[in-house]
């Protein structure tokens, strides 16, 4: 029986991660999943979230399945197929990755093994959405021109007329794409699944051919910005008070650089232990269960890792 690929892909911080953790919950309890969680940089922060869940993850990091890791994605597939049999593989890239560099690798996997890609879904931050058009218009771009199922996220957060150009951005890009602007919390992970394994007429939206991804290695298409990536582990613990006040600080000091997404599973001493999503300004801290050790990650250009690493009172 072949196993169905399902693809998450988006922007930093535009929300994969808590799709992904929706759709286990709410609609694939009776299937044997296996996630591939895809986090560039070396601290991993989501593949510890989902393991909660009692999911099996296969964590690549410091690098891209797309390109530089493309080797350890296919042994990966081969490894979780073997040993788990999975009746699902859902990959979540990183932010950083083109949507068809990651349908090429899976491709290259299929090459071994019975699998048929399924949802290709690529989430959209509507806050954020014309920045990223605007900073990294060409991988971004990407990611929305070869989606089957465009997912809107954080449309609470906004008004109607914003809600409206996104959609008439996104249209102008991918016009073959399912197109879900509904608020996530009145939808249930069954419909959005229904609705990403629909199959729209793409008529060759997504190509056969791909080009060459050989400037992978900094992610840096010509005239956009490098993108730096500052990760640590660390003992030390932090009150509530004190991650919310490093985080106030970073998009009002240009000492540190722009920091577009950033995220942390944090020792609270006697609160226990928290966990922090920050998108360009933007945060939200709650409650985690129990790991190990302190785990940091932030990613932006022009990063000052010496900063960060004063900040936060790390050593990398």
């Amino acid at each position: 029986m072949s196993i169905k690929v399902d693809i998450i892909s988006g922007f930093l911080g535009a929300g994969k991660t808590t799709l992904l953790s929706k759709l286990l919950k709410e609609s694939l309890t009776g299937e044997k999943v296996v996630i591939i969680e895809n986090e560039f940089g070396e601290i991993g922060i989501d593949g510890h979230v989902l393991r909660e869940q009692k999911i099996e993850v296969l964590e690549i990091n410091s690098g891209c399945i797309c390109c530089s890791l493309v080797g350890d994605f296919i042994r990966g597939i081969d490894e979780i197929v073997t040993a788990y049999k999975p009746e699902r593989i859902i990959i979540e890239p990183t932010g950083l990755a083109r949507l068809t560099d990651v349908i090429k690798a899976c491709q290259k996997a299929a090459g071994k093994n019975d699998l048929t890609l399924n949802a290709l879904i690529t989430v959209v931050d509507v806050v954020h959405h014309q920045a990223y058009i605007e900073d990294f218009g060409e991988f971004y771009h990407d990611q929305i021109a070869h989606a089957k199922t465009i997912l809107l996220s954080k449309t609470q957060e906004v008004d109607d007329p914003v809600i409206d150009s996104v959609v008439a951005s996104v249209s102008e890009i991918n016009r073959y794409a399912n197109l879900i602007t509904a608020d996530w919390a009145v939808l249930t992970g069954d419909e959005i699944l229904a609705i990403a394994e629909l199959s729209p007429e793409l008529d060759g939206a997504v190509p056969k051919a791909f080009h060459d991804h050989s400037h992978c290695d900094d992610h840096e298409a010509a005239g956009q910005k490098i993108i730096d990536i500052w990760g640590a582990e660390t003992e030390r613990s932090f009150s509530a008070a004190e991650i919310k006040a490093n985080l106030n600080v970073l998009p009002h000091n240009d000492i540190f650089g722009t920091i577009l997404r950033g995220k942390g599973l944090i020792r609270a001493g006697q609160d226990g232990w928290l966990q922090f999503d920050y998108v360009r300004g933007f945060y939200r801290i709650k409650e985690a269960g129990t790991h190990q050790k302190s785990r940091l990650c932030f990613i932006g250009y022009n990063v000052n890792k010496k900063a960060l690493n004063e900040l936060f009172g790390t050593i990398c």
